[in-house]
C-alpha cells in the first residue's frame, strides 16, 4: 500500500529574504562580507523554518493517511467480519434444521425398531407357545402310539385266542 502525500502549500510567512537585502558587490569587500554573512545566516534561518515546515506538513499528510486508511482497513475488515457472522449464521440455521431432520428420522427409525421388537417378541412368545402345542401334541401322539401298540397286542392275543377258539370249535 503506497502512501500518498498530499500537495505542499505555502504558508503566508516569507521563506526568503526579499532581493533587495541581498547585498550588492559594489560595497566595498569588508561591507560586503559582512552583509553577505548576516544575508546567509537569514537565509539559513529561513531554510531552516521551510524544512520545520515541511516536516510537520509531511508528518500531519502522513498521519491523517494513515488515519484514513486505518480506518478503511477497519471498516473492510468489520465489513468481512459481518459477511463471516452471516454465512456462519446461515451456516448454522442450515445444520439445525438438518440436525432436526436426522434426529426426526433417528426417532422414526427408534420408533420402528421398537415395534419390531415387540413384534418379534410377540412372534416369539407364540413360536414357544408353538412349541409348546407341538411338544404337547408329540406327547400325545406318543402316547396314542403306545395305546395303539398295546391295543394292537390285545388284538393279536384276542385274534390268538379265537384262532384257538376256532380251532377248539372245530375240534367239537
Amino acid at each position: 500500500m503506497r502512501l500518498k502525500v498530499r500537495p505542499f502549500e505555502r504558508t503566508v510567512e516569507p521563506s526568503f529574504p526579499e532581493n533587495d537585502a541581498l547585498p550588492k558587490k559594489d560595497e566595498d569587500t569588508r561591507k560586503f562580507d559582512t552583509t553577505f554573512s548576516e544575508w546567509w545566516e537569514e537565509v539559513r534561518i529561513n531554510l531552516g523554518r521551510l524544512d520545520d515546515q515541511l516536516q510537520k506538513y509531511v508528518k500531519t499528510d502522513l498521519s491523517e493517511t494513515i488515519v484514513t486508511q486505518k480506518l478503511d482497513i477497519e471498516n473492510n475488515i468489520t465489513q468481512e467480519v459481518s459477511n463471516v457472522t452471516n454465512i456462519t449464521q446461515t451456516n448454522n440455521d442450515a445444520l439445525i434444521a438438518e440436525i432436526s431432520l436426522l434426529k426426526e428420522e433417528f426417532n422414526s427409525l427408534s420408533t420402528l425398531l421398537n415395534s419390531t421388537r415387540a413384534s418379534l417378541a410377540s412372534t416369539s412368545g407364540a413360536l414357544n407357545s408353538t412349541r409348546a402345542s407341538l411338544a404337547s401334541t408329540s406327547e400325545a401322539l406318543n402316547s396314542t402310539r403306545a395305546s395303539l401298540a398295546s391295543t394292537s397286542e390285545a388284538l393279536n392275543t384276542t385274534k390268538v385266542s379265537l384262532s384257538t377258539l376256532r380251532g377248539n370249535l372245530y375240534s367239537i
